[in-house]
């Protein structure tokens, strides 16, 4: 059994005068709230080998949450060792996620000098408003089959491939615009941050509203590969050398339709817009690799990782004018390096870095006039600039705001880590 609670408490008097304090408005009494659920849950696992080279497990879980009901999930595994060499193994299983609280009843007021968004509370009245209904959990059924192999007496390797499709995925919905924006419906719009007790200043010549939402469904298939294997080199040391490889490949099978009431408002609204759904199947890419050696000889040890990513597609739409503009990341290869010292067998000594020589994420100029090889364009997308024109990141004519930020990355995107380490085992 557990317990979960979630509370927003009303900030200083001053922080939502009016419309309030500069760029994040402090939560006035209206958006404030306590709220809780608790969740009730039982689970049984059977681990059984009916005959020496099966090994089954069986598990099934049932759980049920104050707040939107039941869930049950179940998951069967197997393995069968046709030799000590070789063994295939596979996984049929569904889960879920629940929305966490803080999905269900966040509120805030993001402003600049002159735009403001209100994240309305997915299960409120204003939410309900715009004919949104209150958050369902994600739901998700996988399927894995794989070869477990020890061709030598040293080397071992797997080779998995999995399907996943997930349903009712929860997302940030695009945003709704009751003036300056695209797609544009004052008429429902307004209502909503009037139901959500937001008071925005008159003078914003932009403002609309988002929440979050079940709004999609997806399908991931891919293949895990990993390699291990030892080289001795005597009196040099050992070598553990591993390589790790994925891929896969994302695609949208379901976008929830924008509800009736808000159709009814904008004929081309939509909370799921080009850009999001490009990021969904694009953002992330479809191939990393990685080849770690770890090297130790006594008292010394030294560890070298090269990670391949592959390269990273998005759009972004500048100030919510519509236009998508490519936003895209070209393929990396990063180095961490680890070095390590035994002073003893219970205190070592280490010092090392991940990606070591500073990559960093591509930097995005002025949109191009075309789009280039290697980026997918999908009805609806755009390679040109926005009106502004912008000769780089930045407008020059709208107070310093950020024409086109950074693209996401798979990698830290603030390049190199570097760190020093003492361990003392007890």
């Amino acid at each position: 059994m557990r317990e979960d609670t979630y509370a927003i408490g009303a900030g200083d008097p001053a922080s939502y005068y009016q419309e309030g304090a500069q760029s994040y408005p402090g939560f006035p009494p209206s958006g404030t709230g306590d709220h809780s659920r608790k969740n009730y849950a039982g689970y049984v696992d059977f681990a059984l080998a009916p005959i020496e080279a099966l090994q089954l497990d069986v598990a099934g879980r049932v759980e049920h949450y104050t707040d939107f009901g039941d869930a049950e999930i179940g998951k069967i595994t197997a393995r069968y060792d046709f030799s000590p060499q070789w063994a295939v193994r596979g996984t049929i299983s569904t889960g879920f996620r629940a929305p966490t609280l803080a999905e269900e009843f966040f509120t805030a007021v993001n402003v600049s000098p002159t735009n403001a968004t209100v994240q309305l509370p997915a299960d409120s009245a204003a939410a309900n408003y715009l004919g949104l209904t209150n958050l369902k959990p994600e739901i998700s059924t996988s399927y894995s089959v794989g070869l477990v192999a020890h061709p030598l007496e040293d080397l071992s390797a797997t080779v998995d491939a999995y399907s996943i499709t997930i349903g009712d995925r929860i997302a940030a919905s695009s945003e709704l615009y009751g003036l300056g924006g695209t797609p544009l419906a004052p008429s429902i719009v307004n209502p909503a941050i009037a139901l959500a007790g937001v008071t925005l200043d008159p003078t914003v010549t932009q403002y609309g509203v988002t929440a979050f939402l079940n709004d999609v469904s997806t399908l991931t298939q891919g293949v895990d590969a990993t390699v291990n294997y030892p080289t001795d080199f005597g009196d040099r040391g050992l070598v553990n050398w591993t390589l790790a490889g994925n891929f896969n490949e994302t695609t949208i099978t379901h976008i929830a339709p924008p509800p009736a009431p808000v159709l009814l408002a904008s004929s081309t609204a939509t909370f799921f817009s080009f850009g999001s759904e490009f990021g969904y199947t694009h953002s992330l890419p479809n191939w990393k690799i990685g080849l770690t050696g770890d090297w130790s000889l006594d008292e010394y040890g030294v560890t070298v990782r090269e990670t391949y990513y592959g390269p990273s597609h998005q759009y972004q739409s500048p100030n919510g004018g519509g236009e998508n503009v490519p936003a895209n990341q070209a393929s990396v290869i990063l180095t961490d390096l680890e070095l390590r010292y035994n002073v003893t067998d219970q205190l070592q000594f280490a010092f090392g870095g991940n990606n070591i020589f500073d990559i960093k994420p591509d930097v995005l100029g002025a949109a191009p006039a075309t789009c280039g090889a290697g980026v997918v364009i999908i009805p609806g997308g755009s390679c040109t600039a926005g009106p502004n024109k912008a000769s780089g990141q930045v407008l020059t004519n709208s107070n310093g705001s950020v024409y086109q930020g950074l693209a996401g990355t798979a990698f830290d995107p603030n390049g190199g880590y570097y760190y020093g380490r003492i361990s003392y085992n007890f």
